[in-house]
């Protein structure tokens, strides 16, 4: 079914806000152990399509990927995320959508431990950039 079809179905059959025409989402990781060296990655997307009572059907979409390596007691890694259309608050939908914006979110993690028996230390970061009509 085509998007212009869901959104005739969903319109007759009067979808209202909080409802999807369609969602989907697929991911998948990797984790390995080599020794002494851990390696790890992973990935996802999801994509769906909110309805709104005054707004038109806008595809938000989100992906996420990251990964980790290790030597011994160190590990290190990172990950990136990423989403766009609409998100947020009711408020933010109705500017994002009618205003002919879309959002877009982005977020950075980047991080380290060590671990010495049943104990470990780390330190992580993150940083967000953030773009939105409101």
């Amino acid at each position: 079914m085509t998007k212009r079809q869901l959104q005739r179905k969903f319109a007759a059959n009067g979808a209202g806000a909080n409802q999807n025409s369609y969602a989907w989402s697929v991911a998948g990781n990797y984790d390995g152990k080599f020794g002494d060296f851990t390696l790890g990655i992973g990935a996802g997307y999801t994509e769906g399509a909110p309805e709104g009572a005054a707004a038109s059907l806008q595809t938000v979409r989100g992906m996420r990927a990251g990964g980790v390596v290790g030597f011994g007691p160190f590990k290190f890694g990172g990950s990136v995320e990423r989403v766009l259309g609409m998100v947020g608050n009711a408020n933010a939908l109705t500017e994002c959508v009618s205003g002919g914006l879309t959002c877009s979110h982005t977020v950075w993690d980047v991080g380290g431990t060590y671990t010495i028996g049943p104990f470990s230390v780390g330190l992580a970061g993150s940083m967000g950039q953030f773009k939105h009509p409101y």
